[in-house]
């Protein structure tokens, strides 16, 4: 496998929705993790990356010295989130500052100039001499269907262009999930006794093969049944260790890179707080530490993590920032200037019976699609229209 260009200075998300503060808090400090004493015995770190490949790639698979960011391969989106997304896109706008410009998805202008704004900073290194390791957190929530993983996702298109535009290298961009194409619990899959750390890093190898766009790789399924202790790469469980761990393995597959930017969705999915969630923390506080602490170390890395509430994630005992994006509902004035087709695709339906949906929805995008769909208007309109939209329903 080709190495690429070795220039680096690194850098490097539902349970029941609660209303989210968007005040700046301060964050947590990572705490310590002991190292055990050196065994000669133990392969080096580009042994264990030569090693891996066998473990995410079929046979005459590869990463290419050139990859980049491909966002309709990254894990976060399945089959349908892909469909949708790709259909979101074409209402983009054009947002633009003095020094760049950009697409946003529609009344995400200000979430990505602030997202922008903050990779600007990172990238330029302009607060270096006044602890460049204390750039903010970035955390985007709200409830469910608001639109986080398609502005996460949006989000790393941007950036990717953006840290391209900054640098003349295209940026190491990592994706991940516990959801969508992720969606399988590695503790309860093939490997109970991970740690926190070894799943976290597990899913940032995989979410960055997929992300950029890596040729003949195996599925996360797959992936997690070799591991299991009767699979065929059962051995390689050993080298996985905890996510800086997993940011030198990813510097020796796509060489060193002046940017990287480290994306995590579905955070409280990774939780043991419902039963069908993945149970690969006991507490979604310090899995968010695991990512964004690595911003402390690596003073240029990039790091948006995404949650229904960030009030469940303890951010408190450092003097790092959380800058809270609100992936908000459309409010009447904003529905009413967006394209028709953006909720209703090529359904020619009367402002009032347009009004009709925004009201039933309250401004929520995927209950208003889902309301005006052919297969459920009319009995919609009929039942609403006829007595809650005239006062005579409760």
């Amino acid at each position: 496998v080709p190495r690429g260009p070795s220039r680096m200075m690194a850098l490097q998300d539902e349970p029941e929705e609660t209303a989210p503060s968007s005040s700046p808090q301060p964050l947590a400090r990572a705490s310590l993790d002991p190292r055990p004493a050196f065994d000669p015995s133990t392969p080096t770190v580009v042994q264990q990356a030569e090693d891996l490949k066998e473990l995410f790639f079929e046979s005459g698979g590869s990463i290419h010295e050139d990859a980049q960011f491909e966002y309709l391969k990254s894990p976060m989106l399945d089959v349908s989130g892909a469909q949708g997304y790709t259909r979101l896109r074409g209402f983009r706008t054009e947002i633009v500052s003095e020094s760049w410009c950009a697409s946003a998805l529609p009344i995400r202008e200000h979430e990505t100039r602030a997202m922008l704004d903050h990779a600007g900073r990172v990238l330029s290194r302009e607060d270096e001499t006044n602890d460049g390791t204390r750039h903010e957190a970035i955390f985007v929530s709200f409830g469910p269907g608001t639109g986080k993983t398609s502005f996460m996702i949006s989000a790393a298109e941007a950036l990717d262009e953006f840290a391209f535009n900054q640098t003349r290298q295209r940026p190491l961009v990592i994706t991940l999930t516990y959801n969508a194409q992720m969606s399988k619990s590695i503790t309860k899959a093939c490997r109970p006794d991970a740690s926190e750390g070894q799943a976290a890093a597990l899913r940032m190898l995989f979410g960055t093969l997929k992300s950029m766009g890596c040729t003949g790789l195996r599925d996360w399924d797959s992936v997690l049944l070799d591991l299991a202790p009767r699979g065929e790469h059962a051995g390689l469980w050993t080298h996985i260790q905890d996510p800086a761990w997993a940011l030198k393995i990813l510097a020796i597959w796509f060489g060193q890179r002046p940017a990287q930017i480290l994306i995590v969705d579905e955070l409280i999915k990774a939780t043991c707080e419902a039963s069908a969630y993945l149970h690969e923390t006991r507490s979604v506080s310090d899995l968010a530490r695991s990512f964004y602490s690595l911003m402390d170390t690596n003073p240029g890395l990039i790091v948006m993590q995404s949650a229904m509430s960030t009030e469940q994630i303890d951010t408190t005992g450092s003097n790092r920032i959380v800058k809270n994006l609100l992936m908000t509902v459309f409010t009447k004035a904003q529905f009413d200037a967006a394209d028709p087709r953006l909720f209703f695709g090529d359904l020619d339906l009367r402002s009032e019976d347009r009004g009709l949906v925004f009201a039933l929805g309250g401004g929520h995008q995927r209950t208003m699609k889902r309301l005006g769909s052919v297969a459920r208007r009319d009995a919609i309109f009929q039942i609403a229209g006829s007595e809650v939209a005239e006062g005579r329903g409760s």
